[in-house]
């Protein structure tokens, strides 16, 4: 399992914190990524059926996917290029 954290700073606003994580199951690799996660957290505010909880928030972005892995030790007795 790897756990990835990151932050970004832009020059014209739109900052924000990113989180990945990824699981090795043998072969198979799988990861959910988010950036664009809110930092600052607003009052709720119920205006009918509609509440507005991170009012600075513009977008959030999800990943989920799956690599297969193949060779992953290689074969240690052989050169990988022969020239």
């Amino acid at each position: 399992m790897a756990l990835n954290v990151n932050y970004s700073l832009r020059v014209n606003g739109g900052n924000g914190l990113g989180t990945g994580v990824s699981l090795l199951m043998g072969p198979l690799q799988l990861f959910l990524l988010a950036d664009y996660i809110p930092m600052q957290y607003a009052t709720v505010h119920m205006e009918g059926d509609e509440f507005l909880m991170f009012p600075n928030q513009k977008e959030l972005s999800l990943k989920l996917g799956l690599n297969l892995i193949f060779g992953r030790h290689g074969h240690r007795n052989k050169p990988s290029l022969t020239l």
